[in-house]
């Protein structure tokens, strides 16, 4: 965004900034979601025999 133009009626407005920036957190959330759910795939699974036994708790 054009922010710091030299131009100010080339700088967004307020609320235009406000709607980049919505934009940008879902982005944000959907990524962090989609991080999350890969880490906890890659993780083995609390209180099964196997990790019971080598002495994981949940």
């Amino acid at each position: 965004m054009g922010c710091v133009d030299v131009d100010p009626a080339a700088r967004p407005s307020a609320a235009q900034l406000v709607g980049e920036l919505a934009k940008l957190e879902d982005v944000a959330r959907v990524e962090s979601q989609k991080e999350s759910k890969a880490a906890n795939a890659r993780q083995p699974a609390a209180n099964t025999p196997g990790n019971a036994q080598r002495g994981k708790a949940a």
